[in-house]
């Protein structure tokens, strides 16, 4: 599959975000290179990632710079590592979505806890069991992701991958309780300035989820459920900004 070429501009001007992160110019191309491998081939399967990348192909130790790069093998001068990429992934999405949240004067923030499911793995550290879409258990991690939204814009603000095997794990409710004091944190000032409306799943029905959003972001109003044939909701809105 070949990337047009409107959209290679586009991803090499939003790929300038990480550039503070990185140390070197290699690791810079490689970085990029091994982001058009994933988009390209739909897989993060090292050799499919350089399979598909102009530039990762065109060495036969291709997969071999995919492998050092995302062990930090090949980055010891740079900060590629899951909490920098996602605090910039976080920065970036707030400027993403100011404008339209005060043009709008409202900003949503959904919160979605997921499975990520790895079936066939037996070597991944950490692997925990996770539910199938058969209702039964195969291996795999938990993940939780925040979006902030606008009727027109969106913007990854967190994204975690954790295990309840993993050594520092204490429990899924303080995972939560991270994901929603450091989004809460990330567009404070815009915050001021707009109503912000937390999406929340039932699955977080937990006192301490709840006390947390109330702390960080002063609510005034009573969360509510909603519930439907596929999926239950529930909602916190927060107190309008001056």
């Amino acid at each position: 599959m070949s990337l047009e070429i409107a959209w290679e501009a586009s991803l090499s001007e939003y790929l300038q975000t990480f550039r503070p992160l990185i140390g070197d110019r290699r690791t810079a191309n490689t970085f990029a290179a091994v982001v058009y491998g994933i988009l390209a081939a739909g897989s993060t399967i090292c050799q499919r990632i350089a399979h598909h990348s102009p530039e990762l192909a065109a060495n036969s130790r291709g997969a071999q710079r995919v492998i050092r790069m995302v062990t930090g093998a090949s980055t010891m001068r740079s900060q590629l590592d899951a909490p920098h990429l996602t605090a910039q992934l976080r920065e970036r999405a707030v400027e993403h979505l100011t404008g339209e949240a005060l043009r709008r004067g409202e900003l949503w923030l959904i919160l979605d806890g997921s499975e990520l499911r790895k079936p066939y793995a037996r070597e991944m550290e950490h692997l925990q069991k996770v539910r199938a879409l058969d209702g039964g258990l195969v291996n795999g991690y938990r993940t939780l992701t925040v979006l902030g939204v606008t009727p027109e814009r969106r913007g990854v603000l967190y994204q975690q991958l954790f295990s309840s095997r993993a050594p520092n794990f204490v429990s899924e409710p303080r995972e939560t309780e991270g994901a929603l004091t450091t989004v809460s944190a990330a567009p404070a000032p815009l915050k001021l300035r707009v109503a912000t409306t937390w999406i929340i799943d039932s699955g977080f029905d937990d006192v301490a989820v709840w006390r947390t959003v109330w702390e960080q972001e002063g609510t005034s109003n009573l969360g509510v459920g909603r519930s439907a044939t596929a999926c239950q909701v529930g909602w916190v809105r927060t107190a309008q900004g001056p």
